[in-house]
C-alpha cells in the first residue's frame, strides 16, 4: 500500500455557532495525496477535521474532555 499525506483545502469552511452567534467549532476539509511532496496525486479521499476554536476554550467547560 502505497504512502500519503492529507492536505487542507483552504481556509475552514463551516463554523458551528452556539446561542449569540459565537463560532465555537470550525471544520477544515482535507484531501489525501498518494505519494510524497509536490509529486502527489490527489485521491477521492476527504475527511473533515473539527476543532474548538480558542476563544471558546476554558478550564470550565473543557473539563471531561479527552484527546
Amino acid at each position: 500500500m502505497p504512502g500519503g499525506f492529507w492536505k487542507p483545502t483552504g481556509s475552514p469552511d463551516t463554523k458551528i455557532l452556539d446561542e449569540n452567534s459565537n463560532t465555537m467549532v470550525e471544520r477544515r476539509s482535507l484531501d489525501f495525496y498518494e505519494g510524497k511532496g509536490k509529486g502527489g496525486n490527489r485521491t477521492d479521499w476527504k475527511m473533515h477535521e473539527y476543532y474548538p476554536t480558542t476563544n471558546n476554550v476554558s478550564s470550565s467547560n473543557t473539563k471531561g474532555m479527552r484527546v
